[in-house]
């Protein structure tokens, strides 16, 4: 399980074998949510009087939580329930006692947090890496259950998709 914590300030996340995997065994924390992936890259600021760099005409953005869905969707859990967001979407959370809200246009809060063009080539490379890894597991997992059958993946950790 990978379990990360945004104390404050912002990330690009990219998942990687973990997340294409096993999704449900990664979670970020943040102080007003819990995030879970589902084959993602997403963007998420948090900010706690801290955002003044993101102001626009003077006025930093509200303290809360910002979130921005590149590819796949996110599950944002608080106290209110669970909230998804798509690929394409984008959200805004105060705190953990209030509903978290869809937004029609990617925060403010956000605008620094794009990929720069330079690194957009490695995250390709890095996404058919781990495609070309998963083929290769998958491969194996029916190799060894041909050779074994059904014995071995009751005897294995849960079968094919489990780590």
């Amino acid at each position: 399980i990978a379990t990360f914590r945004l104390i404050k300030g912002g990330l690009r996340a990219i998942d990687g074998l973990i997340g294409k995997t096993e999704p449900q065994d990664y979670a970020m924390q943040t102080p007003v949510a819990t995030i879970g992936i589902r084959g993602t890259e997403y963007d998420v600021r948090y900010c706690e009087s801290n955002c003044q760099d993101e102001a626009e005409n003077g006025v930093a953005p509200d303290n809360g939580l910002y979130t921005a869905v590149n590819e796949g969707s996110i599950g944002i859990k608080n106290d209110t329930g669970v909230s998804v967001v798509k690929q394409g979407g984008y959200g805004f959370l105060e705190n953990r006692r209030m509903r978290f809200r869809l937004l029609k246009a990617r925060p403010h809060a956000l605008r620094h947090m794009a990929l720069p063009e330079r690194f957009r080539d490695r995250v390709e490379r890095m996404r058919k890496l781990i495609k070309q890894r998963r083929l290769r597991r998958w491969k194996a997992l029916r190799k060894r259950h041909r050779r074994h059958g059904r014995r071995y993946l009751q005897q294995d950790s849960g079968g094919p998709g489990q780590s």
